[in-house]
């Protein structure tokens, strides 16, 4: 966990963020220390945010910050901020990043709120997305025992993050002034790599979790992959020649240094082989529904991303047009508004796909089964877990030519359509079927229409 004195003040920092605590994720060595027993000292915490529901909430954040002693970290352009720890020759310092797709062309910056910024962060959403909350308890700087709840990012996803930072920083991008300390950031991010998957006890569920963390976003998966295969394969690869020289630069000078060095060079390069080779596998609690986690992944992300989300099957097929909101995503259903207002709610194991239209900043989700509108003068949706089996959706027989509805008309199927335009419907009952009569199909008037009685070819009075 987090050591003092920083663990202190996190507990400060979040008791002053209340509910916008949720909009925070630890990242960087923080993180690391949730799930690496003996990960490196720091004194900085690394938060990625939620730069969409931050935008949205009153823009008090620097208020907060200034309010308990922070001040702008010089030349950091108001993304790092630091305070002096009271009685300690310390400080406690906090930098924001942010999924890079929020910036701007003309900046590495992402804007939160008014003089708060973010650095733009390769893989933030999913970051975001990929996190799990822990407890941390401690007490405030007053004395008062306090609790909470953080994100921190998980294994796979801290990982992922590293592998573009160790490749920017090795391959010196910022210049030759900063090349000392590009080399040393590479080092310890090269050791980083190494510590949190030698944490792992389960190296396929580890590779499982990495790959299908990307969702769509195949180009950052790509370049990921890339560096971890290209940086780690054996010991002659950038990534273990950075390791190598952070084990020599940190270990105590003795005549067992090289043999020691050497040693924990071969474990390593046993560990990524052992990773690399490793077969695709979820987790043994998710081996029966893999697709059911990612799909669930995903649409948090795109949740916090705000994007349009288009449902199929839906009957009327019309409706499929109408774009709705992901409201929530829980353990085993998605909640999703629809253009009314109203919620409706989907199993997750009955997602078979989702496509995502990043330009459009929309993603389509396919199901197993059909959202069904019922006529019930409300215009409810519900989900049914079985399929339509045909463009009316899914019909039953009725016994008689006398409509169970006061003003029904039975209409042959070629000529649903044109009645539809003139503000009929077809009828649905509450198990969401159709009815059919002598291959004549139920239709009503639209709820807020008056009743008018069509007559022609096909349509014919049921009596009701």
């Amino acid at each position: 966990m987090i050591p003092e004195p920083q663990k202190t003040y996190v507990l400060e920092l979040y008791e002053a963020l209340g509910a916008s605590g949720d909009s925070f994720v630890i990242a960087g060595a923080q993180a690391m220390k949730f799930f690496v027993r003996e990960a490196r000292a720091t004194r900085d915490i690394d938060f990625v945010l939620d730069a969409v529901r931050l935008r949205g909430e009153p823009g008090k954040l620097r208020s907060q910050l200034e309010a308990l002693g922070y001040a702008v970290v010089p030349e950091s352009q108001n993304f790092q901020f630091q305070k002096q720890i009271p009685g300690r020759n310390e400080v406690m310092r906090i930098e924001f990043m942010a999924p890079e797709e929020f910036k701007t062309n003309s900046d590495f910056r992402v804007d939160i709120q008014t003089n708060v910024h973010a650095r733009a962060c390769t893989g933030g959403s999913i970051a975001l997305a990929q996190s799990s909350p822990h407890t941390l308890s401690g007490t405030l700087p007053n004395g008062k025992p306090f609790t909470v709840s953080v994100h921190v990012t998980d294994p796979h996803a801290l990982v992922m993050l590293k592998l573009p930072a160790l490749e920017d920083r090795y391959q010196n991008i910022r210049g030759p002034r900063e090349a000392a300390h590009d080399r040393e950031e590479a080092r310890t991010h090269a050791a980083d790599i190494v510590a949190i998957l030698s944490a792992q006890s389960d190296l396929s569920a580890f590779r499982f979790d990495f790959l299908r963390q990307f969702g769509a976003d195949t180009a950052l998966k790509d370049r990921a992959v890339g560096i971890l295969t290209g940086y780690f394969r054996d010991a002659l690869s950038p990534g273990l020649i950075l390791y190598e020289e952070e084990l020599t630069a940190n270990a105590p000078f003795g005549r067992d240094l090289r043999s020691a060095t050497s040693a924990e060079l071969e474990r390593v390069v046993h560990l990524f082989a052992a990773i690399l080779l490793a077969p695709v596998r979820a987790p043994q609690e998710a081996t029966s529904s893999p697709q059911y986690r990612a799909h669930a992944q995903r649409l948090e992300m795109l949740r916090k991303e705000n994007y349009a989300l288009r449902l199929k099957p839906i009957i009327p097929v019309e409706s499929e047009n109408d774009p709705t909101r992901i409201a929530r995503v829980g353990k085993d259903n998605l909640v999703v508004t629809m253009r009314n207002s109203q919620e409706v709610e989907i199993p997750l194991a009955n997602i078979s796909n989702l496509f995502v239209q990043e330009l459009r900043r929309e993603a389509t989700l396919q199901l197993t089964g059909r959202l069904q509108w019922l006529s019930d003068g409300r215009g409810t949706l519900k989900f049914f877990h079985e399929p339509p089996d045909s463009e009316f959706g899914v019909g039953k027989t009725w016994g008689s030519n006398q409509a169970p509805v006061v003003g029904g008309y039975w209409a042959l199927p070629q000529h649903v359509a044109p009645y539809s335009a003139k503000g009929w419907e077809l009828y649905y009952g509450p198990d969401g079927r159709f009815l059919q009569w002598n291959e004549h199909i139920l239709m009503v008037n639209k709820p807020g229409r008056s009743e008018q009685h069509f007559t022609g070819p096909g349509l014919q009075d049921a009596g009701a």
